[in-house]
């Protein structure tokens, strides 16, 4: 050990140690040593990795389907990361990562919620809180649902719907 990694003060992985780099440089460094070849094979697996420890970040899942090259599983973690970011009044984060999500190839009912989620923000940036989630109204969730298929979804959407509603009658 050269102090670049840390155990993690707690895991996010029941039962197992966690580790991070020490700081963002030696992660990027330790990267760019990885080939090409192998990052296209270590991104799914990375991924399926996170997925069968059920893991809630949504955000890391889509980027490495995303740079593992699987588009469609991306553009459904994006989406997702996007709606929780409206849930967190991040309208900038939501937006980069509704762009994102269509960069990917969205198609379909995921790129209708994707559409309507921009056109929103577009419409309502520079607004409070209660104004933004007014203007959100309750489409691009509609939209979304359905379309999303992971057990926090529901969690996600079903409060995106409670958020819209009451913020649509203060």
């Amino acid at each position: 050990d050269a102090g670049l990694l840390a155990p993690r003060s707690r895991s996010r992985f029941q039962g197992e140690p966690e580790y991070q780099f020490q700081h963002s440089r030696v992660r990027k460094a330790g990267y760019r040593t990885v080939a090409v070849e192998d990052r296209a094979t270590g991104h799914p697996k990375a991924a399926a990795w996170l997925t069968s420890r059920s893991t809630r970040d949504t955000l890391t899942l889509a980027r490495h389907h995303d740079l593992g090259g699987d588009h469609a599983r991306a553009v459904r973690w994006y989406l997702e990361t996007a709606l929780r970011a409206v849930l967190a009044d991040d309208v900038t984060m939501a937006r980069a990562l509704a762009l994102r999500a269509q960069a990917c190839g969205a198609e379909g009912a995921e790129r209708q919620a994707l559409d309507r989620l921009l056109a929103d923000i577009r419409a309502e940036s520079g607004d409070g809180p209660t104004e933004t989630y007014r203007g959100f109204g309750m489409m691009a969730a509609e939209q979304a649902d359905g379309v999303l298929e992971t057990p926090q979804t529901s969690l996600v959407l079903s409060s995106r719907l409670d958020y819209a509603m009451a913020a649509a009658f203060m």
